[in-house]
């Protein structure tokens, strides 16, 4: 038996009232992936598996475990992350720095044996179907074969009870478009009771905070921000509305809202206010916000070096897109590097706390070697 992994998008859900907990799509049944395979309804059934570091790292401990399931045509997984480790720690931070800050790029993967499988045409193409599963992992990876694979909600932790949904990327509607209060039946001709939860987590996504994911409620939702739509995809987001009075003060005391928000505000070439001179942002949160990021960037790099490292083991290589965007995060990192160097030198300091001058050297020492990590996966020109 050869056990073979599969790799998908996810926007996770994280549990604001169960820190640790995570609930994605991690599969879609009965489409064709991007490895000519299409699994039947039935794969998967109910399964416990394993949740282990980044890259199906099984020379570590397990960070966490959990449970998967089928619903419709989805394979959900809901993961407990073990935060009592650090590893845990550094991988709930990690998801949760994805979903906060605009669209989701972390990628998932789940390990499999093939129970039973058969060859055969689906939509006038040849595929493999897999019909029977045994899942062993459900993992953070850096690139995946998956389709249809999303994250949810995020709690919020200065609005106790309150969940955030999970910044997404759609269309723009025109800048004069005004957007009213949408009722139900702007979504669908169902009542809500009779919506199954994938139903009403689409219809959710057009709002920017519920008690519960999927909502007990269509009364649960509030800030409307995007046109309604019945069915597909998310209706597009409104100007008017994510600049209303109203979302400015809701984002001005909800951290993941305010991010939430200000993904929206930047799909059309905006900055948030928050963000401007005279938002009061404190230096310290500004640094966090930087210290997020570059974590986020070294954690990419290291990603990206078992990429390189995978395709090598192939006699691959990365294809030109990839090598080109490496190259550019290269150039990007080399010119933070170099900025964070001369405001250094210009400012010899005044005997503030450490966190103002040598936490910001350290962190200088950082870039140093996050260009370093990128420049040894071999991946730029």
């Amino acid at each position: 038996m050869v056990m073979e992994r599969k790799a998908f998008k996810a926007t996770p859900e994280l549990k604001e009232d169960e820190p640790g907990s995570v609930r994605l799509v991690f599969a879609t049944l009965g489409v064709i992936d991007s490895d000519e395979d299409v699994t039947r309804a039935g794969a998967f059934g109910e399964q416990t598996v394993r949740m282990q570091g980044s890259g199906h790292n099984t020379h570590d401990f397990m960070i966490g475990k959990g449970t998967i399931h089928e619903e419709g045509d989805k394979a959900i997984c809901e993961h407990k992350i073990n935060l009592n480790m650090e590893a845990g720690r550094e991988a709930y931070a990690a998801l949760k720095f994805d979903m906060e800050n605009g669209e989701p790029l972390q990628e998932w993967s789940y390990v499999f044996d093939i129970i039973k499988s058969g060859e055969g045409e689906f939509e006038d193409r040849p595929v493999r179907f897999l019909e029977i599963l045994r899942v062993h992992s459900v993992d953070p990876v850096f690139l995946g074969a998956g389709v249809e694979t999303e994250t949810l909600a995020v709690k919020s932790k200065d609005k106790p009870g309150k969940l955030v949904v999970a910044a997404h990327r759609t269309a723009r509607a025109d800048m004069a478009t005004v957007l009213v209060p949408p009722p139900l039946t702007d979504f669908t001709d169902e009542p809500w009771d009779a919506l199954d939860d994938g139903a009403k987590r689409r219809i959710a996504q057009h709002f920017a905070r519920a008690t519960a994911m999927p909502p007990a409620r269509f009364g649960d939702l509030r800030g409307a921000h995007h046109e309604p739509s019945k069915e597909g995809a998310v209706g597009a987001v409104v100007w008017q509305a994510i600049s209303a009075p109203a979302m400015l003060k809701a984002a001005s005391s909800d951290g993941e809202f305010r991010r939430h928000i200000g993904g929206h505000y930047r799909q059309f070439g905006k900055t948030p206010p928050w963000d401007t001179e005279e938002s009061g942002l404190s230096f310290d949160d500004r640094y966090d916000e930087a210290e997020h990021a570059l974590y986020d960037v070294r954690a990419f790099i290291a990603r990206s070096g078992e990429l390189v490292a995978n395709l090598r083991e192939q006699d691959e290589q990365l294809t030109d897109r990839k090598r080109a965007f490496l190259d550019s995060l290269c150039a990007d990192l080399e010119t933070a590097h170099a900025e964070l160097a001369v405001l250094l030198k210009s400012e010899p300091g005044t005997g503030d706390p450490p966190r103002t001058g040598s936490t910001l050297r350290f962190r200088l020492s950082e870039l140093e070697t996050a260009q370093r990590a990128l420049a040894a996966t071999g991946a730029p020109a």
